[in-house]
């Protein structure tokens, strides 16, 4: 049993560097898909309580408690491709987490929009906000805030691609108190 005490980091440490790996590799062949597909996929009835729990689900456990979900909303289900936005929403989430203050919460918000009619999510950090001049070139392959942590830089370009293909859009604003990333998913309509 004392050598499972002494083993326990070693197999925790193990853990956290395959769920890197995976994950880096989850985003290049999500990329490379995407850059394939490259066309309008269709949006199906999703619930959004399932997808949210999804999200959750995909990330290390010490980050899970560091997410706070906010429903804004009564509505239940969307028209959304759900792979599509499990993608992105993982990508903000993972991103998030990596980047804002370490034992700050993460906010992922979920709401509704009228004009126009859409389903919004929100991922808010508490972290020290994106540079100026990263801003313009975010959402580009290959582009990194930092390059002390794991990543490709495909993260973000993915997130852009993932709404592009459901005709929805993604913004973001950055200060020194945090960063907001808005995805946005028209309702009522097929992307085009």
């Amino acid at each position: 049993e004392a050598l499972q005490g002494a083993a326990r980091p070693r197999v925790l440490r193990a853990r956290g560097v395959l769920r890197q790996i995976t994950g880096g590799l989850d985003n290049i062949l999500a990329a490379s898909t995407l850059l394939v597909g490259q066309r309008p996929t269709p949006l199906r009835d999703t619930d959004i309580d399932i997808l949210v729990e999804l999200c959750l689900g995909d990330l290390p456990p010490d980050g899970r408690g560091r997410v706070r979900v906010a429903r804004d909303t009564d509505v239940r289900t969307a028209a959304l491709d759900v792979g599509l936005m499990r993608l992105a929403l993982r990508n903000l989430l993972n991103n998030a987490l990596a980047y804002s203050v370490p034992g700050s919460s993460v906010t992922l918000r979920v709401a509704d929009s009228d004009d126009p009619l859409a389903v919004v999510f929100e991922v808010a950090d508490a972290g020290p906000g994106i540079a100026p001049d990263l801003l313009g070139r975010l959402f580009e392959r290959g582009v990194r805030g930092r390059h002390d942590l794991p990543g490709q830089g495909l993260g973000l370009y993915i997130v852009r691609m993932a709404m592009r293909l459901q005709g929805g859009t993604v913004d973001v604003r950055s200060g020194p108190e945090g960063t907001v990333f808005t995805l946005s998913v028209p309702q009522g309509q097929e992307p085009s």
